[in-house]
């Protein structure tokens, strides 16, 4: 909020100083940013696998396997 609006609002400005519309109270909403760079997991002609956004490279995984699955995803994560 600006100095101008804050005056205002507390009683140290009279109306006809004040050129800037007057805002209601509450506070701004801010918009969530989309996440990049995000896991995700697919699979293909080759099987299931996790990739980091959208180019990184396919981590396969052995379909069924849990152990398979999280390292698969600890790889993707790391995205090297």
């Amino acid at each position: 909020m600006s100095v101008v609006r804050l005056r205002y609002r507390l009683g140290l400005l009279p109306r006809p100083l004040l050129r800037l519309p007057i805002l209601k109270g509450g506070r701004k909403r801010r918009r969530k940013k989309a996440r990049k760079g995000k896991v995700s997991r697919s699979k293909d002609s080759k099987g299931p696998y996790y990739r980091y956004g959208i180019r990184g490279k396919k981590h396969y995984y052995k379909a069924g396997s849990k152990m398979s699955r999280s390292m698969a995803k600890k790889k993707a994560m790391h995205h090297n």
